[in-house]
């Protein structure tokens, strides 16, 4: 099943809208300033840059707080 994201900055493909497909998780080295994380990857689906990778990186050390403390 795809999905719809924003792709926003970073390597990959253009800034935009893609539709995607989840394509795996794994773990990243250590940042020394937010620790441990993840990163998620996404292949897009149809389009111009239909196969490219889109990825996200989440710290797990850390959680962001949702109001922002």
């Amino acid at each position: 099943m795809a999905m719809q994201f924003q792709v926003s900055a970073g390597g990959g493909p253009p800034v935009g809208m893609y539709k995607a497909t989840f394509a795996g998780v794994e773990e990243t080295p250590p940042h020394p300033e937010f620790g441990k994380a993840v990163r998620f990857k996404f292949k897009i689906v149809g389009g111009e840059h239909d196969g490219e990778e889109a990825t996200v990186i989440c710290g797990i050390e850390k959680p962001a707080s949702v109001s922002g403390r």
